[in-house]
């Protein structure tokens, strides 16, 4: 090779007659049902399993939602009992949140405080036909509460007047907790 010439080898292909490539079809073909005539076994398996599979997550899923329906229903249940403190702190993650007109948004502890605070300004204090659902990753109730307002709270003076509301609240649950709360009210004029 010498300066500027560029040299390069020829490539020759063979080429197959039709008759070649018709066998090699065929051979092709036949080795493709032999191999799937072999996995029938394994794909009827996992067709199963895949049929299968819905199910158990299925199960699974009403198993998680249902434990968020009883932790919204012993949210309920604790209330009335006048929040014992250390079992309404497991209710909650450490870093909930709550949101609430009576006191605002509130997080950790602080968050079940002034709910607590909220339950002692109105004794006695009922919760009545709650009804509550839940899916995966949130529980909500559906309450009729009342008390009397017997102590100042969230700077409004009590006068001692019964008062009944319709209450929401919408809880999102992770790791088996209350990691954030919405109370959501209709008062029926009482403010």
């Amino acid at each position: 090779m010498n300066g500027g010439d560029v040299s390069y080898r020829e490539h020759s292909r063979t080429s197959s007659t039709d008759e070649d490539f018709d066998s090699q079809k065929l051979n092709k073909e036949q080795v493709e049902m032999k191999m799937y005539g072999q996995l029938w076994p394994i794909l009827l398996i996992v067709a199963l399993v895949l049929i299968a599979m819905p199910n158990v997550s299925a199960a699974q899923e009403d198993d998680v939602i249902e434990a968020n329906r009883a932790l919204a229903l012993k949210y309920v249940e604790l209330r009335l009992a006048g929040w014992p403190e250390e079992e309404g702190l497991r209710l909650f993650a450490e870093d909930a949140v709550t949101h609430a007109w009576s006191y605002g948004e509130l997080s950790g502890s602080e968050a079940f405080e002034g709910d607590r605070a909220l339950m002692a300004a109105n004794q006695p204090f009922s919760m009545e036909n709650c009804q509550a659902w839940a899916s995966e990753d949130y529980a909500a109730l559906y309450c009729y509460i009342s008390g009397t307002f017997s102590q100042d709270f969230a700077g409004l003076t009590a006068n001692n007047a019964e008062w009944g509301i319709n209450v929401v609240l919408f809880f999102r649950i992770e790791d088996d907790k209350i990691a954030e709360a919405w109370f959501c009210y209709n008062s029926l004029g009482w403010y």
